[in-house]
């Protein structure tokens, strides 16, 4: 998907202004609404047996501000800027010079589903093994990941405490906030909605009462569990901003990880040099090919060239391959090659696989997409993944691994690297019927998570 430009508001200096206070030149309706704030986290063990991989910060202090708009909310925290897009479903991290990398909002959600599954196993386990963990409670899981989890049966109440209204579940203070005179519109409302879910820990009720206010907080203080640790954090709003959506800069260079190899293959596609695009063959040409090399008696090339005209183009082949096979010379050569395609036994297919002599076909890269799909039927994800990413850096356009990846990715709970993979391929051949599946998938995002979107 083409994102094109996306206007992003120019920063402005904010003023010693009181909270709540409008610093705009005149009291007209903006569509932009800028908050600034002071953001101070505590971290507490509350398990001395959780191994971490870096060290328990006791306190975090930072300023950062959101900006509210239309199907947009932007980040700048220490000089990075996130915007998420809802608009092209893009989370985009743009750099001063415009320059900008971007990531799937899909895929935010799609781990949020995934890993409150997992947390929900988890509880499980626990539980079968006479052991607890808190974080693992239902109401602790729609705090940590801002969704409603299976079995959460929590009932939040309120209470005033002066300005601030409490929220509690039973004796138990989840969050506690204050309205600023700040008044948010429809629209702005709706941004500060996923502003809270992307930046705050707080359970779905308690989230969808601050934004039905219709007011953007002057301070918040929630708190939330997770394996091991307690933490709490108290936004404070130090100044606001109306501003028009007028102040642009277009964005640039796409940029992507030049260090990550599923970067650089899947940067051939969607940022494609002439060269690669050169290079890309389309039905016709893998039709002249086989028909080349079945005339030259090499009836294996021919029918890995044909299979993976439909991996690539997704054009129907099946004619070609008939034909192929009612060549009584080619009939007994194509059916060893077609047995290890299609045996349904990953272990018989990975050793039939390293059996054939891969010089014997002019685009043997092919195999290894067959070999990669065997090797995670086996569990090995690692072997799997170099495997098909090998058969891509021959050939970036190879749809159908791209599609594979995405769920080789999918499965190890990477869901960033899975859009990426699923974006490079549909923008190889967005029209191929594979994508259906991935559609379905993505519909079901849509439609689960549709106050978000």
């Amino acid at each position: 998907m083409r994102i094109g430009h996306l206007v992003i508001a120019v920063l402005l200096t904010f003023s010693a202004a009181a909270p709540g206070r409008v610093l705009g030149d005149d009291d007209a309706p903006l569509p932009l609404v800028r908050l600034e704030y002071r953001a101070v986290t505590t971290n507490e063990s509350t398990d001395a047996n959780v191994k971490r991989k870096t060290p328990l910060v006791p306190r975090t202090e930072a300023t950062f501000t959101a900006v509210l708009g239309p199907r947009r909310v932007e980040i700048v925290e220490e000089g990075r800027r996130s915007v998420l897009d809802y608009e092209h479903e893009r989370t985009l991290r743009v750099e001063a010079d415009g320059s900008y990398r971007e990531s799937s909002v899909l895929a935010t959600f799609a781990f949020v589903e995934m890993e409150m599954k997992n947390r929900a196993r988890l509880a499980k386990v626990l539980a079968t093994a006479k052991m607890k963990d808190d974080s693992s409670r239902p109401r602790e899981i729609s705090i940590l990941f801002g969704w409603r989890a299976d079995g959460d049966d929590t009932s939040v109440t309120t209470a005033k405490d002066g300005d601030a209204v409490v929220f509690r579940d039973g004796d138990e203070e989840l969050a506690r906030w204050t309205p600023s005179a700040e008044v948010l519109d429809d629209a702005q409302r709706a941004s500060l909605v996923r502003f809270l879910q992307h930046r705050c820990r707080l359970h779905p009720a308690i989230r969808d009462a601050i934004a039905a206010d219709g007011h953007a907080p002057s301070a918040i203080r929630f708190r939330w569990l997770n394996v091991g640790t307690r933490s709490t954090t108290e936004l404070t709003l130090l100044g606001t901003k109306r501003e028009r959506d007028d102040g642009s800069i277009p964005l640039q260079r796409r940029v992507f990880d030049e260090s990550d190899a599923l970067a650089r293959v899947a940067k051939r596609v969607l940022v494609p040099t002439k060269e690669d695009a050169a290079a890309r063959l389309g039905k016709d040409d893998f039709l002249r090919l086989a028909r080349e090399a079945h005339t030259a008696g090499r009836f294996e090339d021919a029918a890995l060239l044909l299979i993976e005209c439909g991996l690539q183009t997704g054009d129907p082949v099946t004619d070609a391959l008939r034909d192929l096979r009612s060549d009584e010379a080619a009939a007994a050569r194509l059916e060893k090659l077609l047995g290890i395609i299609g045996n349904h036994d990953p272990a018989k297919a990975l050793e039939g696989l390293d059996s054939l002599d891969r010089a014997a076909f002019s685009r043997p890269h092919v195999l290894d997409v067959f070999r990669a799909n065997s090797l995670a039927a086996t569990k090995r994800m690692d072997a799997a993944t170099e495997a098909m990413l090998g058969a891509l850096a021959v050939d970036p356009w190879l749809t159908g691994a791209w599609k594979d990846l995405g769920g080789f990715y999918y499965a190890r709970f990477d869901t960033e690297r899975t859009w990426l993979a699923w974006d490079a391929g549909r923008r190889a051949a967005p029209d191929h019927p594979m994508w259906v599946q991935v559609g379905k998938f993505e519909g079901h995002l849509r439609k689960t998570y549709a106050t978000l979107l």
